[in-house]
Order: C-alpha cells, then sequence, then structure tokens
C-alpha cells in the first residue's frame, strides 16, 4: 500500500494493470480481504473489474489460512453474475473447491451465463 500512496502522492494515477498487479501479489499470501478491499477500491474510482480480479480473489481464497471455500464461491458467483467469463477463473476455482464442486457450481451457474444472449450493439 505504501508504494500505492507514493505512486498517488507523485501524481501518477493506478490503473487496472497496477490494481491487478497488485491484487496478485496479496493473492500469493492469502489476504482475501484486502483483494476486496481493492476491488472496492476499483469500482469507487468508476475502474472496471475483470476476470483477472476475480482469479486472484479466488486463488487467495486457497492460500489463505484457513482456505476459505465459501469466499471462493461467492467470488465465482459474482463473477458470473456480472456477466463476466466463468471459464477464465475454472483452474483457481478447482484448487480452492475442487473438481466436484467446480462442475456443480459451473452447472448450476455457468449455464446461467452461456443462456444470457448476447448485447447487440446500439
Amino acid at each position: 500500500e505504501l508504494w500505492l500512496r507514493r505512486m498517488v502522492d507523485h501524481g501518477v494515477e493506478p490503473t487496472e494493470v497496477t490494481y491487478g498487479t497488485m491484487c496478485k501479489v496479496l493473492a500469493r499470501k492469502g489476504l482475501v480481504r484486502e483483494i476486496q478491499g481493492v476491488m472496492d477500491t476499483i469500482e469507487r474510482k468508476g475502474l472496471t473489474l475483470n476476470e483477472y480480479f476475480y482469479a486472484s480473489l479466488i486463488s487467495a481464497c486457497g492460500v489463505a489460512m484457513p482456505p476459505n471455500t465459501q469466499a471462493a464461491m461467492r467470488a465465482f458467483e459474482d463473477l458470473v453474475a456480472r456477466g463476466l467469463r466463468p471459464q477464465s477463473v475454472k483452474k483457481a476455482l478447482e484448487r480452492v473447491v475442487g473438481q466436484r464442486q467446480t462442475a456443480a457450481l459451473f452447472a448450476r451457474l455457468g449455464s446461467a451465463r452461456r443462456a444470457t444472449p448476447p448485447a447487440t450493439p446500439a
């Protein structure tokens, strides 16, 4: 966080890439709440959350002590609800909740995503 504050103090505004890199580092340490805080900040600033942020969040849930499978499943549900690509976090989700639970989540939520018609250009 210190380096992020220094960036802003020097007039450099963080981008999605900056925040994404930060989330990846936090994920390796299992810092779920911190990643959620970064994601909240991103939305407050009007930036867009993407699959990479959710992959970091889900991965952090698996590294956390103890692992937080419920938070990983909630993150996946949120990703699907936002219309993002569930397939993009499948491997991370499998590492946290296992293949059987991931398959069940995909059957329940992933199919709902596929059933949504694509947006038509205006």
